[in-house]
């Protein structure tokens, strides 16, 4: 039998005897659990889209929406029922080019998960002022060396990753969430960013004593899927050769601050955006460490990309 909150407490204020007192306690420990079991997080925080970066939900929207729905609703800046964790399943197959001058076709099944609610409002060098969710897979979509061979020169926008892998994902997922239109517009949105161009070998690297070779120089450029940075990540750079290798991605996402067991829930490897010095990149562990190591590993790091999805945008 479940009774009512203030039933319960009026119970425990008229207990006499400790049997009749534990029985009103547990009583009222059980009404106030069903009452919150009940509440719909949607409801309590309807309005306030802050708020909504500090809950994590993690529920299945596809079980009431398409992703281009949400991406629409979010667009009009409606973020009543999207909250940190909440994700979509996805799966599918691209093609990438290989270091070798090949082609490798990447087939991948996945949860495309909110990492953040309007974390990039406000930022780079033209303005990114649209309503938006960032998402970031769970797993890694693919296995790849952030160079063919072991060298950082010209920084991160110098690298296969950068000018081969990155491009790919970024024409599939802009079909995976309803293509272009005939006007030209898409729900994958670009922003203004600031990347590494070039590293000079001579510079002590921030990454650690002995280190030599720091990106030393950068450019604004606009992008639609990134690798994260150290800082959206871990919160604070750890590896990073230089400054210039956070840029405008100064900010810890919040599904890693506040259920920071999806850094690497998946037990994977995966790449970041940061030089460590003249022959190496950063990446995340499998032990959710973050380290360095040769830009041509080609063994088990992989890409694990950063999506910005809102309304519809020109392309």
């Amino acid at each position: 039998m479940s009774i009512d909150i203030s039933t319960a407490i009026a119970a425990v204020k008229s207990a006499y005897y400790g049997r009749d007192v534990r029985q009103a306690f547990v009583d009222a420990l059980n009404a106030v659990e069903a009452a919150v079991n009940g509440i719909d997080l949607s409801q309590v925080v309807k309005v306030n889209t802050l708020s909504h970066n500090s809950i994590f939900r993690g529920a299945d929207l596809s079980a009431k929406y398409k992703l281009t729905q949400v991406c629409d609703m979010v667009g009009n800046g409606d973020f009543s029922d999207v909250f940190i964790g909440d994700y979509f399943p996805v799966s599918g197959s691209f093609s990438v080019p290989t270091v070798s001058g090949g082609t490798m076709t990447v087939e991948y099944s996945t949860k495309l998960r909110v990492a953040g609610i309007n974390t990039y409002l406000m930022t780079g060098a033209s303005l990114f002022d649209k309503n938006h969710i960032v998402v970031i897979p769970d797993d890694t979509l693919c296995n790849v060396p952030m160079n063919a061979t072991e060298t950082t020169d010209g920084g991160f926008t110098g690298t296969y990753v950068y000018k081969q892998v990155l491009p790919a994902i970024t024409r599939h997922f802009t079909n995976l969430v309803g293509g272009l239109t005939s006007d030209n517009k898409c729900r994958l949105l670009k922003r203004s960013v600031q990347l590494t161009t070039g590293v000079d070998g001579s510079l002590t690297s921030m990454a650690g004593t002995g280190l030599t070779g720091a990106s030393s120089t950068s450019d604004i450029s606009t992008e639609r899927v990134l690798l994260p940075s150290e800082v959206e990540i871990f919160g604070c750079p750890l590896c990073g050769s230089s400054n210039l290798d956070i840029g405008f991605a100064n900010r810890q996402l919040p599904l890693f601050r506040i259920a920071p067991e999806f850094i690497t829930k998946q037990r994977q490897y995966y790449w970041l955006s940061a030089v460590a010095d003249k022959t190496r990149f950063v990446f995340v562990d499998a032990d959710a460490a973050c380290s360095y190591t040769a830009a041509n590993h080609n063994s088990n790091i992989g890409i694990r990309p950063i999506l910005t999805l809102g309304g519809l945008e020109t392309w």
